[in-house]
């Protein structure tokens, strides 16, 4: 059995700077998601862990963690280094996450595995917390009938200026 997923198994969703917002993974009845965290909360995750009052990292992180060359033999000792700092940081975010989850529940009934950015966040609790009347939806044919009287059109900046102004006072 090949251990590489199907093309149908995978899916993402990509910005416009080619980032990944999130990947799904289907596999039978199994789905896994992975979304890009700092979307929603945009710091790093020890200025989080610190903000939450968690224990954050206790190792750092090194250049030379990304190079190829950390799975040459010699190297054993900085990929046990890299793995440990690995552990570490998918700790130190699940247990941010789960802390934000709670708080975000329990405050404001929202789900942060539901929104993948920090606008979605904002509108959900907008929804949720202050807005008092229903945002109507447009079905489809309407929305579609009136996004097309929209168009583009020329838009002009003026300054007014003027050089010289004489000032004439009548009695």
């Amino acid at each position: 059995m090949s251990n590489r997923f199907k093309p149908e198994e995978v899916s993402c969703l990509i910005d416009t700077h080619n980032k990944f917002i999130q990947i799904t993974l289907e596999i039978k009845k199994l789905k896994i998601v992975f979304k890009d965290s700092y979307r929603i909360f945009q710091v790093s995750l020890n200025d989080l862990c610190n903000i939450l009052s968690l224990q954050g990292k206790t190792s750092i992180y090194k250049p030379e963690y990304p190079q190829m060359s950390l799975f040459n033999k010699e190297n054993e000792e900085m990929l046990e280094e890299f793995k440990e700092y690995s552990l570490q940081d998918s700790n130190c975010l699940y247990d941010c996450i789960y802390k934000l989850q709670e708080l975000y529940l329990t405050e404001y009934n929202v789900d942060i595995t539901s929104i993948l950015s920090t606008s979605t966040l904002s509108m959900k609790i907008f929804r949720h917390k202050f807005l008092k009347v229903n945002i109507p939806i447009l079905k489809r044919i309407d929305d579609s009938f009136i996004r097309k009287s929209y168009f583009g059109g020329a838009t002009d900046y003026y300054q007014l200026k003027k050089q010289k102004i004489i000032f004439i006072i009548m009695t």
